[in-house]
């Protein structure tokens, strides 16, 4: 994630998180893939980040499916 300007946090407060998922453990990919995320509430991320941390699978889900896995266990996200 690149900086965040001073004056977007003015305009839109400081409550806003973003980044990327990465993804490691992929057959043929040494260095894993990563899923850009747009801001979404700090909360939210949080909570998504201890979520995705924890989760354990055996196939590779896109970014919407992990997000839907995250929502039908916790509210749905607060996207900006």
């Amino acid at each position: 994630m690149g900086p965040v300007s001073t004056a977007w946090c003015d305009e839109h407060g400081y409550e806003w998180s973003g980044g990327r998922i990465d993804v490691g453990g992929i057959p043929d990919e040494p260095h894993g893939i990563e899923y850009s995320v747009p801001l979404m509430h700090k909360e939210d991320w949080r909570k998504l980040a201890r979520f995705l941390w924890d989760l354990d699978v055996d196939c590779l889900y896109t970014k919407e499916e992990l997000f839907e896995m995250f929502e039908s266990k916790h509210d749905k996200i607060r996207w900006k």
